[in-house]
């Protein structure tokens, strides 16, 4: 999955680096998000703590959204 997940974010940069960045927005779920970002602290033996409110559901353009917050 995290092969997956670069993949994805460095075509996303090399396709905006070219000006051909075209991702369509759609809806990403920050719950989630944070969660997977919490259990990959703790596997670097780091501790990472998180608080939402409201709906956890964004509308942005995920893989530049995920690229943003990395």
């Amino acid at each position: 999955q995290d092969i997956d997940d670069m993949q994805s974010m460095l075509e996303g940069y090399l396709s905006f680096a070219r000006g051909e960045a075209a991702e369509d927005t759609g809806r990403f779920d920050l719950d989630a998000y944070f969660q997977k970002l919490g259990e990959e602290a703790h596997l670097r033996k780091c501790k990472l703590s998180t608080t939402l409110t409201g709906d956890p559901t964004v509308h942005v353009r995920p893989n530049a959204f995920a690229r943003l917050m990395s």
